[in-house]
């Protein structure tokens, strides 16, 4: 039998906890004395330093000192007077149980009350005391509480063809980075704990966990132990400074990893820094890199650029939203010359611009195996990077597959710049332009290329292959009266031959003569003031030459004829065959993608000269299924006939009674009839008739003509 003395109360109190002191305070105010428990009749004693107090502080701390005082010595003498010697009392399985002020007591919740199992009332904080129940089920076992709970890795799960001494050392790995958690204040990762207990996976994906710089402390004192460890994804951590450092420690043992994701964290410059060096170290294999979203500098980005750049093994680098700048594009210039492994470049939304671009497009001639660029969002719209990356673009060793220019302030220039190359390009395969605002000529200009077009519409040539285009919110409804229009070349020009795109004009102008539609007026082809013999172009397959400095004045005159006089008599089949195609799909657009509209698409397509015979209008019209898209479709074809009256019978024939009054409306009676204000165009009068002669009098005005169909 237990027995508790006075000294041995005090001396027990030297190690308790400050509410045992209160307790004896309390107890010497009243001038009561305990009771001396080795004159008590019970067969087993109970010794009062067991007991857990801890309750007692909380309550000692409550403003009401008065009424909880109170409490607290009731309940200190019914401690001291019943409870001495008591059995142990026990709880059922389903209950929900957690300790109380007594050591081994359980508190039982049902039905979201709180009930004490021993026959001691628990103080409340109301003043009412707690119902007490019994209950003689066995304890249940303590449960340890996480953020989350993992379906942990059993002994029976682990392969009986794994060696035991490879399971027992999984199991001491386990352990130990549980242990390593807890002085982290983390909780242990079920991804980590499954890799670590088998000690044999490649990859490791424990992205969105929380993990913390105090969490990559702890898993990176083990990453060494997964000897086959080639790719891992520690992105959206919330990873900063420390944790970059602990991980750029940890990757000296992984010599196998090849792949090390870290997006939409925030390592910082100095994060980025301690990584960079890891990665100039000779057991860096690292070859996929993604470290976007880390609001790294621009310093940050250069210092992880210039280390990939010295080990020469980097395949895939992503470096989007980040601060890539002129000191990043210098060291992205030196890898692209360096590195002939990259294959895959991301700088989406950086801060590339002007010179800063330049030098990197132009290193993009020294990138031999590179087949995705990704550059949205940034600055290359301006004149000399965009002819840098269009003279990439036309190199025979360009391998190019994606670009994504979007949102680079291109303009109708530098479309025309990029579509230019595209007609000798080979390799591309989808070309992004989305939010430039290039104008109806400058989307028709680089539709024509990416269409395969290789002389663009005028020559009609196809080649075998079409790049996927997407030009979302690029303006095509916008016409600009200074851009170029290869459809109505005439006029007079003078152009500074070092501008790139008045190069390409040029070009462009010296093949239209070339297929016969216009002709250079030699004469008047002066370079510095001074006459200059420009040379015709011979071959398509090449691009004409042309100065490359100096001012070049000249005047081009148009030698089109109307379908009547021996020009074009109908679409080219090529061109129709691509309406018809795009007109016919009418799937649906998933998600994340753009699909330029059906008349929108006609818009860029077709041109001033453009000519559709009475067959291939009835069958795009066939293909439009809402009664907006057919009467839209033969508004902007509806002076394109070529025969005189093909579109007065198309509209009766295919064109609902509503459909026919809409396009009258939208057509206008101007549309019918001539007016001396605008008298230029080619017509074709039948004289015979005296209206038509006084149609034809520049001083009269005509009739209003009868309406569509009618």
């Amino acid at each position: 039998m237990l027995r508790t003395s006075k000294s041995a109360t005090t001396s027990r109190s030297d190690v308790s906890s400050p509410s045992r002191s209160l307790t004896r305070a309390k107890s010497e105010r009243k001038g009561t004395k305990k009771p001396d428990f080795a004159d008590s009749s019970d067969d087993e004693g109970f010794d009062m330093g067991e007991l857990d107090t801890s309750l007692l502080a909380k309550i000692a701390a409550c403003p009401d000192e008065g009424t909880v005082l109170k409490k607290v010595d009731d309940w200190i003498s019914d401690l001291e007077g019943k409870y001495a010697g008591r059995s142990r009392n026990v709880v059922s399985d389903d209950a929900v149980c957690t300790r109380s002020v007594y050591e081994t007591d359980p508190v039982v919740v049902k039905d979201n009350v709180r009930k004490h199992v021993s026959g001691i009332p628990f103080p409340s904080w109301d003043g009412m005391d707690e119902d007490i129940i019994k209950d003689e089920s066995p304890i249940a076992a303590p449960v340890q509480h996480h953020d989350y709970a993992p379906d942990l890795l059993r002994v029976d799960d682990i392969p009986e063809d794994e060696d035991e001494d490879d399971r027992d050392a999984g199991v001491r790995l386990v352990r130990a980075y549980s242990n390593s958690c807890m002085k982290q204040a983390k909780s242990a990762v079920p991804q980590v704990i499954e890799a670590l207990s088998r000690r044999k996976a490649e990859k490791l994906l424990v992205s969105n966990c929380s993990m913390a710089d105090g969490g990559i402390i702890a898993v990176g004192l083990y990453l060494g132990q997964l000897v086959g460890l080639t790719s891992l994804d520690l992105s959206t951590n919330m990873i900063f400074y420390d944790g970059a450092t602990a991980l750029a420690k940890a990757l000296k043992s992984c010599a196998k990893l090849t792949s090390l994701v870290l997006d939409n964290n925030k390592i910082g410059t100095y994060g980025a820094t301690a990584l960079a060096e890891q990665f100039k170290s000779k057991n860096s294999s690292v070859t996929c890199l993604s470290v976007r979203k880390n609001q790294l500098s621009d310093a940050a980005v250069s210092a992880i650029v210039d280390a990939l750049a010295v080990r020469k093994k980097i395949v895939t680098l992503i470096l989007a939203y980040n601060a890539v700048g002129q000191q990043s594009c210098s060291s992205l210039a030196n890898l692209l010359v360096r590195c002939s492994t990259l294959e895959h470049l991301d700088c989406h939304w950086g801060h590339m611009r002007q010179d800063g671009a330049a030098e990197f497009a132009q290193a993009l001639t020294s990138a031999p195996k590179l087949k995705h660029l990704d550059v949205g969002w940034n600055g290359f719209g301006d004149a000399l990077p965009c002819s840098e990356i269009a003279n990439a673009l036309k190199l025979p060793t360009c391998k190019l597959e994606y670009i994504d220019l979007s949102h680079n302030r291109m303009n109708e220039q530098s479309a025309f710049l990029v579509a230019g190359p595209l007609e000798f390009n080979k390799s591309l395969v989808k070309l992004i332009m989305d939010g430039n605002p290039v104008g109806q000529s400058g989307c028709r200009r680089i539709m024509a290329s990416c269409l395969g077009f290789k002389n663009s519409l005028e020559s009609q040539e196809k080649d075998e292959r079409t790049v996927e285009l997407s030009l979302k919110d690029c303006s095509f409804g916008m016409v600009n009266a200074s851009a170029f229009d290869p459809s109505e070349p005439a006029g007079e020009y003078m152009f500074d031959m070092s501008d790139p795109y008045s190069r390409l004009v040029v070009r462009d102008l010296l093949k239209i003569e070339a297929m016969g539609k216009g002709q250079f007026q030699r004469h008047t082809v002066t370079l510095d003031w001074e006459p200059y013999n420009l040379k015709k172009m011979t071959s398509f397959d090449h691009e004409a030459e042309v100065p490359d400095s100096g001012e070049m004045a000249f005047r081009f005159v148009s030698l089109r004829k109307p379908p009547w006089a021996g020009g074009d008599t109908e679409l080219h089949e090529t061109v129709f065959a691509s309406l018809v195609q795009h007109f016919s799909d009418n799937s649906k657009v998933p998600m994340g993608e753009h699909r330029m509209g059906k008349i929108p698409y006609l818009q860029v397509l077709i041109t001033a000269d453009t000519i559709f015979s009475y067959q291939q209008a009835g069958a795009l019209l066939d293909e439009l299924l809402t009664s907006e898209e057919r009467v839209s479709f033969l508004v902007e074809i509806y002076h394109k006939f070529n025969e005189a009256d093909g579109n007065k019978r198309l509209a009766k024939e295919m064109l609902t009674p509503s459909e026919h009054k809409r396009l009258m409306a939208l057509l206008g009676p101007t549309a019918f009839a001539f007016t001396p204000n605008n008298p230029t165009g080619h017509h074709r009068l039948a004289i015979a008739q005296a209206l038509t002669r006084r149609s034809g009098h520049s001083g009269e005005r005509a009739p209003r003509p009868a309406a569509p169909g009618g």
